[in-house]
């Protein structure tokens, strides 16, 4: 589901579909960054205005956030599903900012396929798209629910 569904919505259909075509590039760029390049990856974030919270870890700036995700073991993400929202200017005042939210499924080098969700908050600097906020959780399954 790509935009706001709600008929009271205040998003034309050109901003909903210039959103679809931000999300699936800028999502394609991150994973495929994060999986086979990572050593451009801080060039995905904002400065040291951004934050990471990386399945339960948290920090702030580039810097520090493309340490940790370098440190990470190798990978290879199979996105399942991606919406993406135009935020309202109350949400991100003077900016043009997008929520993304992912699914889908990661293996870590010697570990099992396992599902994760992940979310950005993104905004315009110049002509790039940097992420403000990046929140990443693996998905385990409840041994009650198996």
């Amino acid at each position: 589901m790509i935009g706001n569904s709600d008929p009271g919505s205040k998003f034309t259909s050109s901003q909903i579909r210039e959103a679809a075509r931000i999300g699936e590039q800028f999502t394609k760029l991150y994973y495929e960054s994060m999986d086979k390049k990572r050593s451009v990856m801080g060039k995905l974030y904002k400065d040291e205005d951004s934050v990471l919270s990386w399945n339960g870890y948290g920090t702030k700036g580039s810097e520090a956030i493309v340490k940790y995700i370098s440190e990470l073991p190798s990978c290879d993400h199979e996105l399942k599903s991606m919406d993406i929202q135009l935020l309202p200017d109350e949400a991100a005042p003077n900016q043009i900012a997008y929520l993304i939210s992912t699914a889908g499924t990661v293996r870590y080098k010697n570990m099992k396929k396992t599902a994760f969700n992940q979310n950005f908050i993104i905004s315009a600097e110049g002509t790039k798209w940097k992420i403000i906020s990046d929140v990443f959780r693996l998905q385990e399954t409840p041994t009650n629910m198996t």
